[in-house]
């Protein structure tokens, strides 16, 4: 059975990068995405997903108030925060609010793992990757989850990694001939 899996994210790249990770299971399927917490809420609400993947930091609601309100509503649906800021704190804290599992952003086979674990099954569409393949993006998350809920060298993984793991770059401007310069290279005042 098909596994309905809820992504709130406030960064389009990142739900992009979720949606082809995640959406490269078979078993899984993205029943809808949302921007911000309260539309994590109300697209909870409705939709009634298996699963939700929540950022930690969006506007109007964070994920963990979020995550506590879908609590409420939905006492049976697993919450995963994916966020940057992974400390031993926010573990502790992300409890209190109903939050089954803190992955980093960095680690999408933590992710990948966190969800099998919690949705009750292994990824369907990924064979097992062989340690010699394996990205270092793709690294197994510590502690070292059993061999078979490696992540594989399925492209479509890859490049759904290199979305979610890529950060848009910011040009650097060069100061115009008008501007004045810092004889310093790289320096504009």
């Amino acid at each position: 059975m098909t596994k309905r899996i809820l992504i709130a994210d406030d960064h389009e790249w990142v739900l992009r990068g979720l949606r082809t990770l995640l959406g490269a299971n078979s078993g899984w399927e993205i029943c809808g995405d949302a921007a911000d917490g309260r539309e994590a809420v109300a697209k909870a609400i409705e939709l009634s997903p298996d699963l939700i993947v929540m950022d930690l930091a969006m506007p109007g609601l964070d994920g963990l108030r979020a995550a506590q309100e879908i609590r409420k509503l939905l006492p049976s649906v697993p919450v995963v925060l994916n966020t940057l800021y992974g400390t031993d704190e926010l573990h502790l804290e992300a409890r209190k609010y109903g939050i089954q599992r803190v992955v980093e952003k960095a680690e999408p086979g933590a992710l990948i793992a966190a969800l099998e674990e919690l949705l009750g099954g292994k990824a369907m569409s990924q064979p097992k990757a062989t340690p010699d393949k394996r990205s270092p993006m793709l690294a197994s998350p510590t502690p070292t989850p059993k061999p078979d809920v490696a992540m594989t060298v399925n492209p479509a993984v890859r490049a759904a990694v290199k979305v979610v793991s890529a950060k848009p770059e910011v040009e650097k401007s060069k100061p115009s001939a008008s501007e004045p310069s810092d004889p310093r290279p790289g320096k504009s005042l």
